[in-house]
């Protein structure tokens, strides 16, 4: 059955705010348009949208070439008959739960204070967890404040609210970048939006401000403090100055950074760095 612009009256979980089409309101339709016309694959218990397709529902849209709801009926009743643009406004598949969405080609997901791209996407609904991937580049999250890129997939868990970006993993904040193996943010809600709280990285860690860079095999950053904290073989460079040691925590706010020896030595060796006061190796 092929159907123009619906509205989908289905269930879909509640969860916290951002990319979370569930949102804390419980339950209520989901807008569906797509210029190339919705059909409804009923015995596949399955809707596909094409043709700049896009989904709506609680302040988050999600934009593809195609979109591909599934669904499972509640109780033992079928699914109503869907509402078409032109028709009522009665919903589409009212009493059935959304399992599962998929977003192929030209992926955005989009809320007030997020979005993310790629070129496919999977948002489970049951575990609220979404996997977003590129075939033609990285994958890119942007909120108010930062950047985060993958190589391989962006994982974003909507009622946690971590996401996790796997492959040459980066985070940009103004002139600062994080960059490792595996980057992993946790966010948290403040006034009804979405902030970073801190990142985990994981895998050749490199943090670069306009001034110095550190290395080390982990780190965390703290987003309200600006400062991270690396370990394992760190190597702090600032001009032609290298300092080595066990323990580094940059301040990305002010360009201070500190590094100790660690290991037996109780971290003795320490090393205060501050702009402009280092002089060049002689």
């Amino acid at each position: 059955m092929l159907l123009g612009a619906a509205v989908i009256g289905w269930s879909v979980s509640g969860g916290a705010a951002g990319l979370d089409m569930g949102g804390e309101s419980g339950n209520g339709p989901i807008e569906v348009l797509a210029d190339n016309g919705i059909e409804w694959q009923q015995g596949q218990q399955r809707f596909i949208a094409r043709g700049n397709a896009v989904a709506s529902r609680n302040g988050v849209s999600v934009y593809a070439d195609e979109l591909i709801a599934y669904y499972r009926s509640g109780g033992d009743a079928a699914p109503a008959a869907p509402a078409t643009a032109s028709g009522a406004d009665a919903p589409m598949g009212a009493g059935s739960n959304i399992t599962r969405i998929e977003a192929n080609g030209s992926v955005r997901i989009v809320s007030a204070t997020e979005t993310a791209s790629g070129s496919q996407a999977t948002y489970n609904v049951d575990s609220g967890k979404m996997v977003l991937t590129n075939a033609h580049g990285p994958v890119t999250l942007v909120t108010p404040k930062e950047t985060i890129t993958a190589r391989d997939a962006l994982e974003y868990d909507v009622r946690t609210q971590i996401a996790v970006a796997r492959g040459k993993a980066q985070m940009v904040q103004g002139t600062r970048t994080l960059n490792a193996d595996l980057l992993t943010a946790h966010m948290t809600q403040t006034n009804g939006k979405t902030e970073l709280e801190t990142v985990d990285a994981t895998g050749g860690v490199v943090i670069a401000t306009d001034k110095e860079t550190a290395r080390g095999s982990q780190g965390k950053y703290n987003a309200k403090t600006g400062i991270a904290t690396l370990t394992g073989s760190v190597t702090l460079t600032r001009g032609d100055s290298v300092l080595n040691g066990g323990v580094a925590t940059v301040n990305m706010k002010t360009g201070i950074s500190t590094l100790t020896g660690g290991g037996a030595e109780g971290g003795k060796a320490r090393a205060i760095i501050a702009p402009n006061k280092i002089p060049a190796a002689q």
